[in-house]
């Protein structure tokens, strides 16, 4: 099997942007919705991986707004992955990939894949999070350290690209070539806009311990 491209990092972080650009320079990632209530140009997530990564969390006594400790999951789970990444790559012919958030607390569930991660201010995170999902901002910003330091562990682990999603629609779109050339694939810019980033002029400078985190993610950006 090729090693799917899987896109890392928090909900409400750029991760349905930065899928939307990796199908625009050709990824392929199934059938996924182009359009949602609190996303207006779509999620851009598997549905079956979706499924797949809430089972697996339910198994291991979390959820996606309560990570476990551990990832633990079952012989059925395990055989209903492998035939679905099966079947992604079979109608890719090229490359393919996925993107889920929750993927970042089940990484020992999936194969080995080429990684590309996304971050952002925790307010904005914390911010969007209390309008989709009804969250309180400490609970969300908790989340969101939880999150991010388990992409900080694993890009300690892989050195993938990352890209920070509050910089300048420039910078971004710069970072993001960049990325993308480390993943063999053509430029993309066209999905990107910069109306899809609610809450970025309201987002002050974090508080710690926000702050050491945030900078060391800004850090691995560079």
């Amino acid at each position: 099997m090729t090693a799917p491209i899987i896109v890392l990092g928090m909900h409400r972080s750029g991760t349905s942007c930065l899928a939307g650009l990796l199908q625009e320079a050709g990824v392929w990632f199934g059938r996924v919705p182009r359009r949602s209530r609190h996303n207006g140009r779509g999620t851009r997530e598997h549905e079956m991986i979706v499924r797949l990564n809430d089972e697996v969390l339910a198994d291991s006594g979390g959820r996606w707004d309560y990570p476990p400790v551990i990832s633990i999951w079952t012989d059925k789970q395990e055989m209903r992955r492998d035939s679905l990444l099966a079947r992604m790559e079979k109608r890719a012919r090229g490359p393919w990939g996925f993107k889920d958030p929750r993927t970042l607390l089940t990484l020992d569930f999936w194969p080995k894949g080429q990684y590309i991660g996304t971050f952002r201010n925790p307010y904005a995170v914390a911010r969007s999070l209390r309008n989709a999902r009804g969250i309180d901002t400490v609970d969300g910003l908790a989340l969101w350290a939880e999150y991010s330091k388990r992409l900080l562990a694993m890009h300690e682990s892989y050195h993938f690209p990352l890209v920070c999603f509050d910089a300048t629609p420039e910078v971004y779109l710069s970072s993001v070539q960049d990325a993308f050339e480390r993943l063999n694939l053509p430029p993309a810019s066209e999905f990107f806009l910069d109306s899809m980033r609610h809450y970025q002029s309201q987002s002050p400078t974090p508080i710690e311990p926000y702050r050491s985190i945030y900078g060391e993610l800004l850090a691995c950006s560079a």
